[in-house]
């Protein structure tokens, strides 16, 4: 039998039971713009830093709303209305390959605002988003018990990973490469 780190298995406990009921505040305002906009934009990009929950954003997309969740636009089936590029730092090429595949709307998620006018939205969390992340934690029975200090910290990754570390898993910082 294969045994799963702590951190993966929480990772995967959240992707299976989440919803869009899930998102923070912070968070569920950027998903309300994104759903506003996507149907009159032709691109757009959610930027902010490692473990806001921009990843968190483009499953849920991809699972309540349809969105073509990728890595890589060479993936993408011709054709495909709504597609989300994640973990790519934009480039114009982008644009371009949207309009050879037909793609109607293409929503980049990355840490840095793109230079080029389209719109954007950062997505930035308080401490009061935190605390709603550990209660979703909590109230799913994913994480009942909080051991590792969250005062201050605001990477949803980072706490989930220290959390780990402070029950005796080691190799988790190399585990926690995309945002939650």
């Amino acid at each position: 039998m294969t045994q799963v780190s702590l951190f993966v298995r929480w990772i995967n406990q959240i992707k299976e039971k989440c919803t869009s009921e899930w998102l923070t505040d912070a968070q569920q305002e950027v998903y309300r713009k994104v759903l506003g906009l996507w149907k009159h934009e032709r691109y757009m990009c959610v930027y902010g830093a490692t473990g806001c929950g921009k990843s968190f954003i483009a499953r849920l997309l991809h699972k309540e709303n349809g969105f073509y969740y990728t890595n890589d636009l060479k993936e993408v089936p011709t054709g495909t209305p709504k597609v989300v590029l994640d973990g790519v730092e934009y480039n114009r090429l982008m644009l371009m390959e949207r309009t050879k595949l037909g793609i109607n709307t293409l929503l980049i998620l990355c840490r840095k605002r793109p230079r080029d006018v389209m719109p954007s939205m950062e997505l930035v969390l308080t401490e009061r988003d935190v605390r709603q992340f550990i209660h979703r934690l909590r109230e799913n029975n994913i994480i009942t018990e909080f051991r590792a200090s969250i005062e201050g910290q605001l990477d949803l990754n980072r706490i989930l990973c220290e959390e780990a570390m402070k029950r005796g898993e080691e190799y988790v910082s190399s585990q926690s490469g995309s945002d939650t």
